[in-house]
């Protein structure tokens, strides 16, 4: 159903509704997989499910834009920049699907349903205390070296199952939506406000703390993401001869690289 709500050329026109979907799609997501796993860990699950319902759409957009390439119109940002929004607005819409089930799951439920998450947050935790114990420099290349880990395998994704990248794109809003709702826990507790108010207060004290590194970073996993999938279109439809589309994906791989090394060193600042 939810690969019939939304036409392609919809969702890059007007990101909005794309988020709308994700939203949704998010929601629907989540229940499905707690209903499945029997109120189990259902954080993996939940990302599968939604990149099931969201395939479709994505492996349509990347068709668009690889048409996009036989015509060459415009500079290279101007060209695919409408997609890059379309990933952005979906992982946006991801954020808060999930921070939204989080915080209205009661407190023992969200802890199982989202354990996958949870955990995950524990080990980045973990890493930032391990490196405020060393060199500045040694943070840096531990940052860097696992953001670049993560751009690799959204780029293997992308290539060989073209909507690919996705799952990575969705897991990391999984695990910001987890951290929102975390927050709002512990706002909530602290202050003694009711979660909504919390959950309001919350969104922009996590995105403030996300921004500076997490905008670079993510925009460098959603452009290689939109490579990787190029890469696939071209290769599929047999334009993988036209140099200018090749100059385009390696433009593409190289200033996605560039920004995971921008928020590296922003991260390690912070």
């Amino acid at each position: 159903m939810f690969d019939m709500i939304l036409h392609p050329k919809t969702a890059e026109k007007k990101p909005s509704e794309l988020l709308l979907f994700a939203l949704a799609l998010g929601i629907v997501s989540s229940w499905l997989a707690m209903v499945i796993s029997r109120n189990g860990d259902a954080g993996h699950l939940t990302v599968a499910l939604m990149c099931i319902g969201a395939a479709p759409l994505i492996v349509h957009l990347i068709w668009l834009e690889e048409r996009k390439e036989e015509q060459l119109k415009g500079a290279f940002l101007e060209r695919h920049w409408p997609l890059i929004q379309a990933y952005g607005a979906f992982f946006v819409g991801t954020v808060l699907a999930i921070s939204m089930v989080y915080v209205l799951l009661p407190d023992s439920l969200s802890q199982t349903a989202f354990a996958s998450q949870i955990n995950e947050l524990k080990a980045i935790r973990t890493l930032a205390i391990q490196g405020n114990a060393v060199s500045g420099g040694c943070d840096f290349l531990c940052i860097l070296s696992n953001n670049l880990q993560v751009l690799l395998f959204v780029l293997i994704f992308s290539f060989i199952y073209g909507a690919g990248a996705i799952y990575v794109i969705t897991w990391n809003a999984s695990i910001v939506g987890v951290l929102i709702g975390v927050t709002t826990e512990e706002l909530a507790r602290n202050m003694g406000v009711h979660e909504s108010i919390a959950y309001l207060l919350s969104l922009p004290i996590s995105f403030v703390r996300l921004i500076p590194h997490g905008i670079f970073e993510i925009t460098g996993y959603l452009i290689g993401g939109l490579a990787g999938g190029m890469l696939s279109a071209a290769i599929m439809r047999g334009h993988l001869k036209e140099k200018r589309i090749l100059l385009d994906i390696a433009g593409m791989i190289t200033l996605s690289v560039i920004l995971i090394i921008i928020g590296a060193f922003i991260e390690t600042l912070g």
